[in-house]
């Protein structure tokens, strides 16, 4: 799977592949090696660091200029490079407002975190735009059909094996869960920010949580980034601490949740 780059400040998606890879719309726009981004909170989506062989600077919340992934080259995904709101149809003619999260299904569809425009959309391989996710307004989710619900910097996305799309709804203090079938639902956090508590993730407090991946098993983990902490839900609903003792520091080797310190952490990968 090719990476992918949400240039959030460059208000674009890039696709990073091999020199021979096709590129939607056929467009390079140049060698990573010399085409700089202007985001500095590049994301990484779809491949471990190793395999891209690119510097730790790439990875979310990172302070690169440009990227380097060994002799390949950049194209435009989605967006125009203008601050704007999406448009339906051919996605590198829709305008984007800070795209901060990506992510990739099976079927190589790319799903973009329009965060400034609270807003979720899908990128077919053709190349298509859709909006699947968000009324376009900052506030609450709305449990039903997801382009009805409101949504508040959504950020992380993660799918599981079935399809459904998790989003890190920030400024909610929520992670919700998108169907194939575009029904929105929440499955951790109370809108409340607070500290997390063991339980019934849709009882327990979030903090600004802006990471989010599901295991094969359907178990999805958060980077809960205000509480300094990750948490763990299970498939039937239930929220465990997983790393992290809620204070800012250094990672200690011993028991992740006793003397493992975290610095805001924002993305998570497995």
């Amino acid at each position: 799977m090719l990476p992918l780059l949400a240039d959030h400040r460059a208000i674009s998606c890039w696709l990073v592949g091999s020199e021979h890879a096709q590129k939607l719309e056929n467009t390079v726009v140049g060698r990573r090696t010399g085409s700089p981004l202007a985001s500095r909170r590049a994301v990484a989506v779809g491949v471990s660091l190793a395999a891209l062989a690119v510097p730790a600077a790439v990875v979310a919340g990172s302070s690169a200029s440009a990227a380097d992934a060994g002799g390949g080259v950049l194209s435009v995904v989605a967006g125009t490079g203008a601050y704007g709101t999406p448009t339906a149809g051919l996605a590198t003619r829709s305008d984007l407002n800070d795209p901060i999260g990506v992510a990739v299904d099976a079927a190589g569809d790319v799903y973009v975190a329009d965060t400034g425009n609270n807003r979720v959309e899908k990128v077919t391989p053709a190349g298509v735009l859709t909006i699947i996710a968000g009324n376009g307004t900052a506030g609450p989710p709305t449990v039903g059909y997801a382009l009805d619900s409101a949504l508040n910097h959504p950020a992380g996305l993660a799918l599981d094996g079935a399809g459904n799309l998790y989003i890190d709804d920030i400024a909610n203090n929520r992670v919700e869960k998108l169907t194939p079938a575009g029904v929105l639902s929440v499955v951790a956090g109370t809108g409340v920010s607070g500290p997390a508590t063991p339980g019934p993730a849709t009882g327990s407090e979030l903090n600004s949580p802006s990471g989010v991946a599901v295991a094969s098993d359907g178990t999805l983990y958060i980077a809960d980034t205000s509480n300094l902490q990750i948490e763990k839900v299970t498939p039937a609903g239930v929220l465990s601490v997983v790393a992290g003792n809620g204070t800012r520091g250094p990672a200690n080797p011993g028991r992740a949740t006793s003397s493992f310190d975290l610095k805001k952490s924002k993305q998570l990968s497995l």
